[in-house]
């Protein structure tokens, strides 16, 4: 797709499923992209050098949330290995709109997924345990942080 300065369609995907494409702003020329797949997590910071009141600011990125989702991606799509009989029926009742009068937006279903699959996930990813297994709380305050939806508007810098 050719490189836009404006956006007609802001919202290119559905909330209920895992987004598969978003607008990536190029700093230096000022366009947007429209580009498969998600988004990474981060937020954005104000550049140090510019006073102007249009300054994009500079994506800081969130590098154990984006290390997370694919995995937790696959977990999911392997139908939740090493979950207990009741967390998986959970689970599942969290991704059926029948079983909601709202239905939950993504981002939150899968943040709750990733606190939930913390402990599975190292079962099926034994290397997982290095990201996850010993940085627990840093790590829930990662899929709080993607459950309020990680770079969707403003956000405290991690600590």
């Amino acid at each position: 797709m050719t490189p836009r300065c404006t956006i007609d369609r802001l919202i290119i995907n559905s909330p209920y499923e895992e987004p598969a494409r978003h607008w990536r702003y190029e700093r230096e020329t000022r366009t947007f992209d429209l580009v498969m797949g998600r988004r990474p997590a981060g937020y954005v910071v104000a550049s140090g050098e510019s006073k102007a009141f249009d300054d994009p600011g500079v994506l800081v990125e969130i590098p154990l949330v984006n290390q997370i989702r694919p995995r937790v991606k696959a977990w999911r799509e392997a139908c939740y290995p090493g979950v207990s009989s009741i967390t998986k029926p959970l689970l599942d009742h969290w991704r059926d709109p029948e079983e909601f009068e709202a239905r939950r937006f993504f981002f939150c279903v899968e943040a709750h997924r990733m606190c939930v699959g913390a402990d599975c996930l190292q079962v099926s990813f034994p290397d997982h345990r290095h990201i996850a297994g010993s940085h627990k709380p840093l790590f829930f305050r990662r899929c709080a942080s993607e459950e309020r939806g990680a770079g969707q508007g403003p956000a405290v810098p991690p600590r």
